[in-house]
């Protein structure tokens, strides 16, 4: 794999990525020759291991589905958790749905991009989106949904992301690649940190002195679609320049990597090679590699730091990870490939999006992470999406990408 590409070449991966997010697929990482390594038994045996226990959801059925806007993606939650906010790639709106009725408290106007990544700042009663492969960042009010400002930060936007302790978001795009560093107090671009390469998602260090940019991009050929093998560069958010160091060739297409153990080790699920690599962030140096499940793109902590859970994208699988010793503790085969991942409050579950083709609903499972086993399958809608959690953790929210819905489950 040579390191030399063309932009022409850079465009059309990160168009083949936006293209296969619209055509139906809510996991942006996908393209038709991806195998899928693991075919999840479906035998009455199999079926049978799935007995319902105590759990945070009361009924464990999904109450209802709440229509939204055109092909919904991304969700947050306001801090008093009173409010879901709904990113709808489709219709390139958000919306703002109130979590005691179900109503729709607003919808804003049309943003003219495919939004699809949303961060909450409750200082300002503001929300904070961006486009898949967009140019611009969004401000809305939180409480009308008006647009109160907007910011060309560059072209085809990554990820997005605020730093603990300090009133700031950081934005990555990858025409240029850099990273775009907004201060929040009047929403401007205050400085830039570029990389050597096109970025994709961010990690924060709790500390919030020091960032992560991930690669996450596909070289569009004649012939083939092969990722892009990049490393991942550590830059501080404070500070306008160029990134501070990299970290070897981890990271290959990882949306999610995970600060663990106070911020100085640094999980990094490499998709291509269905491993997550550990990382010591002080030392710069790699620890070690732990075999996962085919293709993780996501990782979890348990609220107490002791786990950590990989969203195994291709291999209808979850792998639990002892963070202290960085070794695999625990797998579970899925009925279907995980589209998203979220750890109860209290760290006793682990709820997981499964994909159930176009015609298919998809479906929530419940997984005990201390016997790492699936104690229940609630059904939902078409491809579902993301997941978010009520503050109390007695709701559940799922975006249903084709269905045009979003679940409500309890």
């Amino acid at each position: 794999m040579t390191r030399r590409h063309t932009g022409k070449r850079r465009l059309l991966a990160l168009a083949a990525l936006a293209l296969a997010a619209w055509l139906g697929a809510c996991d942006d990482l996908k393209t038709a020759d991806d195998p899928v390594a693991i075919t999840a038994p479906d035998s009455p045996e199999a079926q049978a291991r799935l007995k319902p226990l105590p759990s945070h959801l009361e009924l464990r059925v999904e109450r209802e589905q709440v229509d939204v806007c055109h092909r919904p993606f991304g969700l947050a939650l306001s801090t008093d958790g009173e409010t879901l906010f709904v990113a709808c790639a489709g219709s390139g709106q958000v919306m703002a749905i109130d979590t005691e009725f179900f109503d729709t408290r607003w919808t804003s106007r049309k943003l003219y991009e495919r939004t699809y990544k949303l961060v909450v700042d409750p200082r300002r009663s503001r929300v904070y989106a961006i486009g898949m492969n967009g140019r611009l960042v969004h401000a809305l009010d939180s409480r009308t949904g008006a647009v109160v400002a907007t910011l060309n930060v560059g072209g085809n936007t990554a990820d997005l992301a605020l730093v603990p302790q300090l009133d700031r978001l950081i934005v990555t795009t990858t025409q240029p690649p850099h990273a775009a560093l907004i201060d929040l107090a009047d929403f401007r671009v205050a400085g830039t940190v570029r990389f050597p390469t096109p970025p994709g998602s961010l990690a924060i260090r709790p500390d919030g002195q020091l960032a992560v940019a991930s690669s996450g991009l596909w070289e569009v050929t004649v012939d083939n679609t092969a990722p892009v093998q990049e490393p991942l560069y550590l830059f501080d958010p404070r500070k306008s320049g160029r990134t501070v160091d990299s970290l070897g060739l981890g990271g290959t297409q990882s949306r999610e990597a995970l600060f663990v153990q106070n911020g100085s080790i640094l999980l990094v699920p490499e998709r291509t090679s269905d491993t997550v690599a550990v990382y010591d962030v002080d030392n710069r140096s790699h620890l070690r590699t732990i075999q996962t499940g085919a293709a993780p793109e996501k990782i979890v902590p348990s609220p107490d730091g002791q786990w950590a859970f990989t969203q195994d994208s291709l291999g209808a699988s979850i792998t639990r990870i002892d963070v202290l010793h960085g070794t695999a503790n625990g797998y579970v085969v899925l009925p279907a490939n995980p589209q998203d991942l979220v750890v109860s409050p209290d760290g006793t579950e682990l709820y997981a999006a499964l994909s159930g083709g176009p015609d298919k609903r998809g479906q929530l499972a419940v997984i005990d992470t201390q016997s790492v086993s699936v104690v229940d399958l609630i059904a939902l809608g078409k491809d579902p999406c993301r997941i978010a959690f009520s503050h109390g953790g007695r709701k559940v929210y799922v975006t249903n990408f084709i269905s045009d819905t979003l679940s409500v489950l309890e």
